[in-house]
């Protein structure tokens, strides 16, 4: 079967469910196999590592956690999990976080603003 990246998003797609803005999908095209659709993952995002101290905030875990509650925890929705990862530069989004870690937490009010050009620069 042929594959073809269709150069669109999960959401420009009639015959998919629509997700929200801050899901990790929203990086990716999707592709199809005339039969599936997929997402095409070959993708790279990274933030700088010498972010701005007015934007985040660190964030000591206390207790072993996914970065999914971390996500719930700080923004109100598991969704944002892969923002923690890039903020941190962490590649493994299946480890359990330790207690001790200190992570760096983009504050809530820049968070809309960082997605909205990931996704400019991605549709570039």
């Amino acid at each position: 079967m042929k594959i073809v990246d269709l150069n669109l998003k999960n959401n420009e797609i009639k015959a998919l469910s629509k997700i929200s803005k801050s899901r990790y999908e929203n990086i990716f095209n999707v592709g199809t196999n005339n039969e599936y659709y997929f997402y095409n993952i070959i993708k790279t995002v990274k933030f700088p590592e010498d972010l701005s101290p007015g934007i985040f905030y660190n964030k000591t875990i206390t207790n072993k956690v996914p970065y999914t509650a971390i996500s719930f925890d700080v923004y109100s929705t598991q969704d944002l999990w892969w923002f923690i990862l890039l903020t941190n530069n962490i590649t493994n989004p299946i480890s359990v976080v330790q207690p001790g870690t200190v992570l760096k937490i983009i504050k809530k009010e820049y968070v809309d603003d960082i997605i909205n050009n990931i996704l400019k620069l991605n549709n570039a």
